[in-house]
């Protein structure tokens, strides 16, 4: 799906997953009264800026290094003759390498994995920053309010 996610973007909505799991898991242990949802959202808050870290450590891991390393440009070019290689197999494409008209490099891919159009690597701080926002928030109608 272009339109949602590119490439690995997919798994920033498995660690928002992970996040929500995480505030259910929280609010199930802390046994406090959920009065109008507030402890729950405080614990999804607080799994959310958990997931944000996980996040961050995951991206700063793989992003580059493993996932959406920059590679060569090829295409497949026809040949005006089959080949034959050295262990009997005959080839009719091979390939070449994308170079720059004017000053012969050969040309890099960046790939890029996005969820909605934001790369990856920035996915770490929306979470967080939704986090902290859902906790505060929360934490303040659960002060406010009389258990």
């Amino acid at each position: 799906m272009i339109l949602i996610w590119q490439r690995w973007g997919i798994v920033v909505v498995l660690f928002a997953v992970l996040a929500i799991g995480l505030g259910y898991l929280f609010k199930g242990i802390s046994g406090l009264p959920d009065t109008r949802g507030v402890a729950l959202g405080l614990f999804v808050g607080l799994g959310l800026v958990i997931s944000a870290a996980l996040l961050w450590f995951a991206v700063r891991a793989t992003v580059g290094k493993i996932i959406d390393k920059p590679t060569p440009m090829v295409v497949w070019q026809k040949f005006a003759e089959p080949i034959v290689d050295a262990n009997g197999v005959k080839r009719t494409h091979g390939s070449v390498p994308v170079t720059n008209p004017v000053t012969g490099e050969q040309l890099i891919s960046n790939p890029r994995s996005t969820l909605f159009f934001i790369p990856v690597r920035f996915w770490p701080y929306i979470l967080g920053g939704i986090g902290v926002l859902l906790f505060a928030l929360n934490l303040l109608l659960l002060l406010g309010s009389p258990l």
